[in-house]
């Protein structure tokens, strides 16, 4: 997904399609259910492939790059609101309230969305490159027990109301530096491969749906053509046959109509 997201543009689609379902199902299972926190987890998980689905079928119909890439700009907000929150920033006072801490939230994910889809595949290659990067860096900070996989938890735990009002205040050691450096690195690397690799190409691939039928309908218009072609042809016949040159004082030709000369009268 880091240096290959862009080129396979319905992955991408599934991708997005999964995370932002499982970000807004799991606080919204754990409040409003009374579901364990292992079928809320499966739950949101079950939910995100649908999800993804969902949203390749709206790339596939619809083929509008705009429209598909309204939830990559989401997800790249959300993890770019998250790191924010994730610094000192996130602290201040003003923030511990439920109110404002989702308005500064939400107000970076629109403005990060607003700003970068005009520029459509630019956001498409930085969402997959950093999104992409993050994943794999936190599937390795799991194994470390670092603290990079908290900076998208504490922005799903504020959801829940016994969490509000409270912040998390994680340790940044020397696995965390390192960590960080890699998905610094990852990103980086990533964006400029996708770049170097798309500078020729289009910028989105031709949608499935109108492929397909812009394939349906050339298919028919040569059928037609060739049914039109079949019809006008006349049938020529099996043998060749001349008019007798009594009647026009030469040879004539019954299937080309040319005029021959009378080469067997002037030889009797």
């Amino acid at each position: 997904m880091c240096f290959f997201g862009h080129r396979f543009f319905k992955t991408e689609m599934f991708f997005v399609g999964f995370l932002a379902m499982l970000a807004v199902s799991l606080p919204l299972f754990e409040l409003g259910t009374q579901l364990s926190n292992e079928d809320v987890i499966v739950t949101g998980i079950l939910l995100g492939v649908l999800s993804g689905m969902i949203w390749i079928l709206v790339w596939v119909c619809l083929g509008i790059p705009v429209v598909s890439l309204l939830l990559t700009g989401g997800v790249l907000g959300y993890l770019f609101a998250s790191l924010i929150f994730f610094t000192p920033f996130g602290s201040l006072d003003s923030l511990r309230n439920g109110v404002s801490y989702s308005m500064v939230f939400m107000s970076i994910i629109l403005f990060l969305t607003a700003f970068l889809l005009p520029l459509n595949k630019l956001l498409s290659i930085a969402a997959t490159s950093l999104v992409g990067s993050y994943s794999f860096t936190v599937s390795i900070d799991q194994f470390t027990r670092g603290s990079l996989s908290y900076i998208v938890l504490n922005s799903i735990r504020h959801g829940y109301n016994h969490f509000v009002e409270a912040f998390v205040y994680t340790p940044f050691q020397t696995n965390e530096i390192v960590l960080s450096v890699v998905w610094g690195i990852l990103s980086i690397s990533g964006a400029v491969f996708q770049v170097y690799r798309e500078r020729n190409r289009p910028p989105f691939p031709p949608p499935p749906y109108r492929t397909w039928r812009t394939y349906v309908q050339a298919t028919r218009e040569l059928e037609n053509s060739s049914d039109e072609e079949s019809h006008d042809q006349e049938r020529e016949p099996l043998i060749q046959s001349r008019l007798p040159a009594f009647l026009y004082g030469a040879t004539v030709d019954a299937v080309t109509g040319e005029r021959l000369l009378d080469g067997m009268a002037q030889n009797h």
